[in-house]
C-alpha cells in the first residue's frame, strides 16, 4: 500500500460495512376483529387493530441485523405463542438486535409496542428505541419501566405507548432492543405486534367475505424453513378514518430551579413525622427517585456540591473554603450557560448580597455554594468581582424576582445549614423537621410564579447520604412537564445523572464529567419534553447522541498543559493525547459515540481503523472539533499508511471532516 498523507477533509465519507441481512420473507398481517358496544342509542364498532412484526418468523419486508450478540429467529423453547421464539444472547458490550422493515410502517392507527419477554438470567437491563421513517431514532425507554426486567422460567408481557417512544402519529421503520448489561445472558422475545383501537361512530354493515388479494412472495431459503402462507379470508368492515386528534405539543422547559438539601438518606425522609410536607403534599403531586445516590464514596459535603457543578470532584476531598479549594477550569454548567446566552442565578441562604460570598458567616457555608470555587465565576478570590455579585444573590430577592418574573433560565437554591436539614436548630431543634417547614414556606411561592407555570421545573434533591453513606437519597421533581401525581422509578441515579439532564435541557455541551455517562432524568418526565443526550458540541463537533471523546496533542491543550492518555478524554480540557490510545480504544465505542480531533493539530501516527461498530442510524463518528486548519494525520516516512480500515471489522462508521 502505498504511503498517504490524509488530511481529514472537507468531504464526508461513509464507511458502511453492511451486516447481512438474513433472507426472511414471510406474510405481515393485520388484522381487525369487530366489537360491538351502544351508549344513548348511539351505535359504536370498535376495531383492534393489531400489526404483527414477529409471530413465528419476522413479518414479509422485515429482517433482522445484530451486534455484539447472536440471535436466533426460530428459537424452539421458550415459546410464549406458537412454535418458535427470537433468542437474543449478548457476547460484548453494547450488544443489540435491530429488527428493520424495508417499507415504514404508518402508527396512526395504533398505540403501543407489545411483546412477551423472557431472560435466562435475573437483574438483566434493556432499553428499546424505535426508528422513524427516514431510519432515525426516536425515544429511548428501559424496558424494566414496563413491569419490571424480564424473569427467568416466566414471561412477562410489555405494552409500551408508542407516545413514550415518541412514534405516535408517524411513520416507523425498526427497533432495536440493545443489551445495557455487564453479565450477558439470552433474551428471549415473542410475539411482537403493534395494537391499537379506533372506532366509528356509525352501526357496522354485515360484513363482505372477500380474500386478501395481495400476494404473498414464496419464503426465501432459511436455515428454518417457515411454511408458505395463503391468503387469509377477513371481513371488511365499514371504512374508518384515522383519528383526528393531534398529539399535543412537545412541552418544553425554560426556567429550572435547583434546591439541594443536606446529608439525609431517602429512607429517614419518607413516611417520616418530622417531613409532612415532603411526604403529604409533595410526593403525592411530584415525581420522584427512589434509588438516587451520591457518587460512590464522594465525601463529604463539598466535592457533591461540586459533582452537580462540574461533573468531578475535582480532587477536592474536604470542605476547605474557595481560598484552598478554588478551579481555574471553566469546564463547568454556569459558564456552559453563560457562553450559551442563558442567564443563572446562585440564591444563597444568609449572604449579603454587597460582595462575593467566600468566606464562612454561619448559617451561610461556602461548602454549599460550588460556584463560587471556580476563578472564572469569582475573578480568582476576588470579593469585589463584579460577576460574582451580580450572579450570587441573598435568597430573599428571589420571591420579589418571581414576582417580576425576572427569574434567570438556571437558578440553583441553597438554604442555610439551619434550614437545610444539616443543623439542629432552634426552635425546633430537629433538623429534618426544621428543613420540612422551610419547604413548606418556599416551594409555594416558586409554584405559583408564572416562570414555574410556563415552562418551569423544580428538582429537589440531597448533597449526600448521612453519616457517610452515598443513599439512595432524594431527588423530587416537580414540573407541569413532570409525570407528577406520585409517579416513582426504581433507576439507579446520581449527581451526574442529574447534571446531564440540566445540559439537556438547556442544549448545552460538552456533557461534563460524569454527566458523559450518567442516565438522565427523563424518565421522570412526560416522554419528549427535551430532547435526551442531543445537545449540540462545540464548534467543529458532531451530532452524536453518546458518548464523546476529544484527542488532543498540543502542548498547552488541557489547562495550559499537554494532555494525557490517562484524562478520561470525555472534555476539552480532558482530552486523551495519542492516536495509539485512540485506536486501543476504539472497541470500547458504543453506536453513536464519537471522537473528535483538536483543528490545527498533527498526529505523526498510522490509524488503525480495527473493531469499530457502530448500528443502522447510529453511526459512530470521527470528527473534529476547536478552530483553525482541519486536524491532519499523517502516517510518517515510517508508515505504510496513514488510516487503515483493509481487512479490519468495522461497521457503520463515518469520518467528517466537515467545517461546521
Amino acid at each position: 500500500m502505498q504511503k498517504l498523507q490524509h488530511l481529514i477533509s472537507r468531504k464526508l465519507v461513509t464507511i458502511l460495512f453492511i451486516l447481512l441481512a438474513l433472507p426472511i420473507s414471510v406474510l405481515l398481517v393485520q388484522r381487525a376483529q369487530g366489537v360491538q358496544g351502544a351508549s344513548h342509542s348511539v351505535h359504536y364498532t370498535i376495531h383492534s387493530v393489531q400489526y404483527t412484526i414477529y409471530e413465528d418468523a419476522l413479518a414479509s419486508g422485515w429482517h433482522a441485523r445484530s451486534r455484539a450478540s447472536r440471535i436466533n429467529l426460530a428459537n424452539p423453547a421458550p415459546v410464549y405463542s406458537g412454535r418458535y421464539s427470537i433468542a437474543f444472547t449478548p457476547t460484548g458490550r453494547g450488544a443489540l438486535i435491530y429488527l428493520s422493515t424495508d417499507r415504514a410502517v404508518d402508527t396512526s392507527l395504533y398505540s403501543s409496542l407489545q411483546f412477551a419477554a423472557q431472560a435466562r438470567r435475573a437483574g438483566q437491563d434493556y432499553t428499546v428505541t424505535l426508528y422513524n421513517g427516514v431510519n432515525k431514532p426516536l425515544s429511548t425507554v428501559h424496558l424494566a419501566h414496563y413491569g419490571g426486567d424480564p424473569v427467568p422460567r416466566s414471561w412477562k408481557v410489555y405494552d409500551i405507548p408508542l407516545s413514550d417512544l415518541r412514534a405516535n402519529a408517524t411513520h416507523i421503520r425498526g427497533m432495536a432492543i440493545q443489551s445495557r448489561s455487564h453479565r450477558y445472558a439470552t433474551l428471549y422475545l415473542d410475539s411482537m405486534s403493534l395494537t391499537g383501537t379506533v372506532s366509528s361512530a356509525t352501526p357496522t354493515p354485515t360484513p363482505t367475505s372477500t380474500a386478501t388479494s395481495t400476494p404473498t412472495p414464496t419464503p426465501a431459503s432459511t436455515p428454518t424453513s417457515t411454511p408458505t402462507p395463503t391468503p387469509t379470508a377477513t371481513s371488511t368492515p365499514t371504512p374508518t378514518p384515522t383519528p383526528s386528534a393531534t398529539p399535543p405539543p412537545t412541552p418544553s422547559i425554560k426556567t429550572v430551579f435547583v434546591i439541594v438539601m443536606e446529608n439525609n438518606d431517602w429512607s429517614s425522609i419518607r413516611g417520616n413525622s418530622s417531613a409532612p410536607y415532603i411526604n403529604n403534599t409533595l410526593l403525592p403531586q411530584s415525581s420522584y427517585a427512589t434509588q438516587y445516590l451520591n457518587p460512590p464514596g464522594n465525601h463529604p459535603s463539598e466535592p457533591n456540591y461540586l459533582w452537580l457543578e462540574a461533573g468531578t470532584n475535582l480532587g477536592v476531598s474536604n470542605d476547605n473554603p474557595p481560598s484552598d479549594n478554588h478551579q481555574h477550569t471553566t469546564a463547568h454548567l454556569v459558564t456552559l450557560l453563560q457562553n450559551a446566552g442563558l442567564s443563572w442565578k446562585a440564591y444563597q441562604e444568609g449572604i449579603d448580597g454587597k460582595t462575593c460570598p467566600l468566606v464562612d458567616n454561619y448559617p451561610y457555608a461556602t461548602r454549599h455554594n460550588p460556584m463560587i470555587f471556580f476563578d472564572d465565576v469569582t475573578g480568582t478570590n476576588n470579593p469585589n468581582s463584579a460577576y460574582c455579585i451580580a450572579h450570587e444573590r441573598p435568597y430573599g430577592e428571589l420571591a420579589s424576582d418571581l414576582h417580576n418574573n425576572t427569574v434567570a433560565n438556571y437558578n440553583f437554591i441553597t438554604p442555610n445549614v439551619c434550614d437545610d436539614m444539616h443543623d439542629s436548630c432552634s426552635p425546633t431543634n430537629d433538623g429534618m423537621k426544621q428543613g420540612d417547614t422551610w419547604l413548606s414556606h418556599e416551594v409555594p411561592t416558586i409554584l405559583n410564579s408564572q416562570a414555574y407555570q410556563n415552562g418551569g421545573a423544580l428538582f429537589i434533591t440531597w448533597d449526600e447520604g448521612e453519616n457517610g453513606s452515598d443513599g439512595p437519597i432524594g431527588m423530587i421533581v416537580l414540573s407541569p412537564a413532570a409525570k407528577g401525581n406520585g409517579y416513582s422509578n426504581t433507576i439507579h441515579y446520581s449527581h451526574g445523572s442529574t447534571l446531564r439532564t440540566m445540559q439537556e435541557i438547556f442544549n448545552v455541551t460538552p456533557f461534563l464529567g460524569d454527566a458523559a455517562n450518567a442516565v438522565d432524568l427523563s424518565d421522570l418526565f412526560v416522554a419528549g419534553t427535551f430532547n435526551t443526550g442531543a445537545a449540540s458540541s462545540p464548534p467543529g463537533g458532531c451530532d452524536c447522541k453518546g458518548t464523546v471523546y476529544y484527542v488532543d496533542n498540543s502542548n498547552t491543550g488541557c489547562s495550559g498543559a499537554p494532555c494525557s492518555d490517562s484524562n478520561t478524554g470525555m472534555t476539552p480540557n480532558t482530552a486523551w493525547r495519542t492516536l495509539s490510545h485512540v485506536q486501543s480504544m476504539l472497541s470500547r465505542l458504543h453506536p453513536d459515540d464519537g471522537v473528535l480531533f483538536k483543528r490545527g493539530d498533527v498526529w505523526h501516527e498510522e490509524f488503525d481503523l480495527n473493531d469499530v461498530h457502530g448500528s443502522p442510524g447510529h453511526q459512530i463518528t470521527l470528527g473534529n472539533y476547536g478552530s483553525g486548519a482541519l486536524p491532519v494525520i499523517d502516517g510518517g516516512s515510517s508508515q505504510a499508511a496513514c488510516i487503515a480500515a483493509i481487512n479490519t471489522s468495522v461497521s457503520y462508521l463515518t469520518i467528517d471532516g466537515h467545517h461546521r
